[in-house]
């Protein structure tokens, strides 16, 4: 009896596993979604979030990678902008903790 019920238990969070794989493999996919013309983006980053750019550099294939905060809220988001204007949204969180470049020394 043990037995089987380890079997079902484990047959139950294979499927469930399988399951989340597949659903976010489907979500990353579809990229069109999150993406949009560069100033649309950054125009509904601040009114709805009210995040500005803090930093942004260039990436090997030559896309611009951007990042967004907001001071007043804690938010972040992380724009990558495609040689041919469209914009997408990568990450986003809270919590942002600015830092001044002198802050970011190696230590020994």
């Amino acid at each position: 009896m043990v037995r089987t019920s380890h079997a079902i238990q484990f047959f139950v969070l294979a499927l469930v596993f399988a399951f989340f794989m597949g659903f976010t493999r489907d979500v990353w996919s579809q990229e069109g979604s999150v993406c949009a013309e560069h100033a649309q983006i950054v125009e509904g980053l601040a009114t709805h979030y009210s995040e500005s750019r803090v930093g942004f550099g260039l990436d090997n294939y030559g896309r611009v990678v951007e990042i967004f905060a907001s001071k007043r809220q804690g938010s972040w988001t992380i724009v990558v902008t495609f040689p041919d204007g469209r914009a997408c949204l990568v990450a986003s969180g809270e919590d942002w903790q600015p830092m001044k470049l002198t802050d970011m020394r190696p230590t020994a």
